[in-house]
């Protein structure tokens, strides 16, 4: 999934955000849902939910991203509260873990892991530069804090930024730190407002691209995404909306590639955000280090 390739040639992935307890997870659940076209215009995404494991208020789903005439992609979205500020997701990237590695190690109870993430592994540990040993990442407890207004919107500033030094610090094993390029954010007090990844519409990128939103108010904020795989001539394709209360935040994380008579293309990103009040959009560009 993450840092990994798609079961294919193209490859992408995605994800939200939050915090979950070394000490287990909660329920998985298998769903299945398609994206809405955003007021830009474009195409939705075709997606299903392969299994979404919840643990200390936070959920993190495995996403099956489809496209025309390819297998699908794993893609990962983790959504929660900056009250939990350690995003288990970054933390099993910077471990170079596939997508059915980040399952096992976030629902160690299950007996089975689905059967798209068995199928991707070995494609993604091949793109981690890597073999194909299943191994089981760690991660680091981080406890829930009620916070006052005034804190989230602190919390919203740093956490959302998508700042990879943090997650580092917490890694016990040195080599695996993940840099950004291209990192920005943008306070709105309220209304519809998106970034693209670059700053622009035209800008595209084979790297891992993350996408935030953080909800700095009381109010409810709609966060959703969209990308343009400069590959297959769809153009713009959106992804579900999602509803952020106070104090929550999303995190999706891609990275798509296509190579065809010896030249690879990448995609265009854009995340998007509505509210009438205050809420924070951020893209950001990583490489491993």
């Amino acid at each position: 999934m993450i840092l990994s390739a798609s079961i294919g040639k193209s490859a992408r992935w995605s994800v939200p955000l939050a915090a979950l307890w070394m000490a287990g997870c909660g329920g998985v659940n298998v769903g299945e849902r398609g994206g809405d076209a955003d007021s830009m215009g474009g195409i939705p995404v075709a997606e299903q939910e392969i299994a979404t494991v919840s643990a200390a208020g936070v959920e993190v789903t495995f996403l099956a991203e489809f496209e025309p005439d390819h297998p699908p992609t794993i893609a990962l979205r983790e959504q929660g509260s900056v009250n939990a500020t350690t995003s288990p997701v970054l933390q099993l990237m910077a471990q170079r873990l596939t997508s059915l590695e980040m399952y096992l190690t976030l629902a160690p109870g299950q007996n089975q892991a689905p059967l798209l993430l068995r199928q991707a592994h070995d494609a993604e540990a091949a793109a981690l530069g890597r073999d194909a040993l299943v191994r089981v990442g760690s991660l680091e407890a981080s406890p829930i804090v009620e916070k006052d207004l005034a804190s989230k919107y602190q919390a919203c500033k740093t956490s959302v930024l998508l700042d990879f030094d943090v997650i580092n610090s917490l890694l016990p094993t040195p080599g695996n730190s993940i840099g950004g390029l291209n990192g920005t954010l943008d306070e709105f007090t309220s209304g519809s407002h998106h970034q693209f990844v670059g700053g622009a519409s035209n800008y595209a990128t084979t790297n891992v691209v993350g996408l935030g939103v953080c909800n700095g108010s009381n109010d409810t904020v709609k966060a959703s995404y969209a990308y343009d795989q400069r590959w297959n001539g769809l153009g713009w394709q959106n992804g579900t909306p999602i509803a952020l209360g106070s104090a929550g935040f999303a995190r999706w994380f891609f990275r798509f590639s296509w190579t065809s008579g010896g030249v690879t293309r990448g995609a265009s990103y854009r995340v998007n955000g509505s509210s009438p009040g205050l809420f924070f959009l951020t893209t950001r560009e990583f490489v491993r280090s």
